[in-house]
Formats: C-alpha cells, structure tokens, sequence
C-alpha cells in the first residue's frame, strides 16, 4: 500500500514528467538517472520509452534499462532480448541474475528462443538462466549449441548439460572431441565422470596417456 500511495504522489507531483524529459538529454548519466527514477517509482507507462535505451552506446545506461524491464515486469521483461544488439557484461549477467531473484511469479520462464539468438552475449546469459533455474525443457537447444561457432558458448553448454545430467550429450561430444579447444575437452571427461557409462569406455581408454595433464587424470 505504501508503494502504491508513493506512486501516485510521484505521478501527483508530475515527478514521473520530469523522469521522462531526462531521457531527452544529450548527456548519458542524466538518462541513466532517468530511467533509474522510472525504475524505483514503478512508472509501467515509461516502457516503450526506456526500450529505445537498450542498445546505448553507454553501458551504465543499457544496466539501467535492463533493471527496469525486469524489476517491473519480471520474467516477461526479459523480452528485452528479443532486440538486443549490444553486449552484456559479467557484471550485468551477475546483476540481472540478482534482480531476477526477487521476481515472485508463477510464470514459467521459457527461454528455449534466445538459445539461439544472434548475439552469443544473449545465449551466455540465457545459458546461465537455465542452469539456475533447472529449465531441462531446453535440452534440444542446449545440444544444438555443441556445434556452436563460439567456443565460450560451447563450454558453457557442455557445462549446463553436464549440471542438468543430459545423458543424450555423450555421444555428440564424443563424436566432437577433436574439434573441441582443450577447455572444452576437460569439461566433456568432466561430463563423463558425472554420467560416463561402459559404452565410453574405449574412447576414455584412448586419452588415459594424454599430453593434458588434467584429461589423463580425468581419464
């Protein structure tokens, strides 16, 4: 209740006015501030606005376009990724994963369509939402990113199958290993120590005299 007799009073004062006008300015921090004011005082009305900020060349003010999308819509907000072009920092996957803790929702999060986005930095973030969330609906599309061009997105989906236990994973990254980096390589025996089986073992048996000291070890 309180929030909501702040909101009005904001609106009352013509606060959320003056929020929107800073969103005009030729200066990026006083957007920044824009966008963050629309964000505490839960201005929804501002929303195609702040949406024309989420590719600024700033990277404080994309943060604060992102927050605002997800603190007021929750996990619907994250169609903001639908039209993003720009990166996303660690720091800013860290914060969105953060904001998106306090989305109390009994909405299911589907993220299966950003899997395979345009933009790896989507699919980095997206990767991370699945891991923490359990979303094992994603199974075909996590497979799909073995053959993906971005060894970053590779390893971090060998190491999101792993985590999900995805059995069907094995033979794919088998089939790849030569074409994998040797980061990859160690998360696939990794992957096999959590869920190898007797059919592996003639492919681990070849790398138990590996170069790599931490595969033979695995081995």
């Amino acid at each position: 209740n309180m929030i909501d007799v702040i909101n009005q009073l904001y609106k009352k004062l013509e606060l959320d006015t003056r929020a929107l006008s800073k969103l005009k300015s030729s200066k990026w921090h006083i957007i920044a501030i824009g966008i963050r004011d629309l964000r505490r005082f839960k201005v929804l009305e501002a929303q195609s606005e702040v949406e024309k900020y989420i590719n600024h060349s700033k990277m404080e003010v994309r943060r604060q376009a992102y927050l605002y999308f997800i603190n007021l819509f929750g996990f619907k907000g994250l169609d903001f990724l639908d039209n993003l072009k720009s990166s996303i920092s660690v720091w800013d996957r860290i914060g969105i994963l953060g904001a998106l803790q306090g989305v109390k929702s009994q909405e299911t999060l589907d993220t299966r369509k950003w899997l395979s986005s345009k933009n790896d930095y989507v699919v980095l973030l997206v990767l991370e939402l699945v891991r923490v969330y359990n979303l094992r609906g994603t199974k075909k599309e996590l497979l799909q990113l073995i053959q993906h061009k971005n060894s970053e997105i590779r390893l971090k989906a060998i190491n999101v199958l792993n985590y999900l236990y995805i059995t069907e994973a094995k033979e794919l990254l088998i089939n790849a290993y030569e074409t994998l980096t040797v980061k990859e390589q160690i998360a696939v025996f990794k992957l096999l120590e959590n869920m190898g089986a007797k059919e592996e073992e003639s492919f681990v048996l070849k790398h138990v005299a590996s170069k790599v000291f931490e595969i033979k070890v695995l081995a």
